[in-house]
Formats: C-alpha cells, sequence, structure tokens
C-alpha cells in the first residue's frame, strides 16, 4: 500500500494549523488497509415520482489511490 494518504493529512494538518484535520476514511475488511472515501448525499423517490426533502449519505471508497493511482490491496 502507498503512503499518499498519510503524507497529504499530515500536509493538511500542516497547512490548516489544526492538528485535527483529517480526511474522510474507512477500514476496508479483511485488511484493515484505511482507504479515502467519498459522502455522497441523495434523496429518496416518493412513489409520486417526486423527491423526499430527507437527505441520505453514503460513504463511496476508492479501488485505486486518488493521488498516485496506485490499486488498493483486496484482502492480501
Amino acid at each position: 500500500m502507498c503512503d499518499c494518504f498519510d503524507k497529504v493529512e499530515a500536509n493538511l494538518k500542516e497547512k490548516t494549523g489544526d492538528p485535527e484535520a483529517s480526511l474522510n476514511y474507512m477500514y476496508a475488511m479483511p485488511s484493515f488497509e484505511k482507504k479515502p472515501v467519498i459522502e455522497a448525499t441523495y434523496r429518496n423517490k416518493k412513489k409520486d415520482g417526486t423527491f423526499n426533502k430527507t437527505e441520505n449519505t453514503i460513504s463511496i471508497a476508492y479501488p485505486f489511490c486518488p493521488f498516485c493511482g496506485k490499486k488498493f490491496s483486496e484482502g492480501e
């Protein structure tokens, strides 16, 4: 696995001056590898075809590092 995620997170903390600044990530099983994620929002459709006012969120993980392009391992 590459170390881009850790480098970018360290750079983010340095540039913002916030020691608690972080990127969104998840730990993927079975290897518990740290993967960055995008948080997407969406609204469900009602039976009449209109959308609900309430928004839901879902996290989407990358299969590749968004910084260097290296493929993340799958269960290694």
